[in-house]
């Protein structure tokens, strides 16, 4: 920390104690006067930001088809499907695991209704021998 502070204070002795401040007029990049067309828009403005969430967030694509259109040969429609972090890493696989666990007890319950009822007569009638025993 010490050695930090003694690199900071040798650097401002050496060149930013001799520097001046001068103000002058912003660089326009040769252009006076801007026109809307120059401008950034909401889009222009945001896409950046879309562009890395997108690599991030990976939006999942719903559908793409050719359609003809009025004005264009053919053009392409597109959907997108948010699917949201949360989603994705908890309640998908919370959701899977359901469905998976529904499916073996569906298997596992692929019988006649008079066999339920003897397991369950069967189950009661062991229920109560233990019952009496303890």
């Amino acid at each position: 920390m010490i050695f930090l502070v003694f690199c900071a204070g040798a650097v401002w002795l050496l060149v930013a104690r001799h520097r001046k401040v001068e103000r002058r007029p912003r660089w326009d990049g040769g252009v006076r006067r801007f026109l809307p067309e120059m401008t950034y828009t909401a889009t222009g403005f945001a896409q950046p930001v879309r562009v890395i969430f997108e690599a991030i967030l990976r939006p999942k694509m719903v559908s793409r088809r050719e359609v003809i259109a009025s004005h264009f040969r053919v053009s392409i429609e597109q959907k997108r499907e948010e699917v949201h972090l949360v989603d994705r890493f908890v309640l998908y696989p919370m959701t899977r695991a359901a469905q998976r666990t529904s499916s073996f007890l569906a298997r596992m319950h692929n019988g006649q209704i008079n066999a339920y009822a003897a397991y369950a007569l069967l189950a009661l009638v062991v229920f109560l021998i233990l019952a009496l025993a303890v």
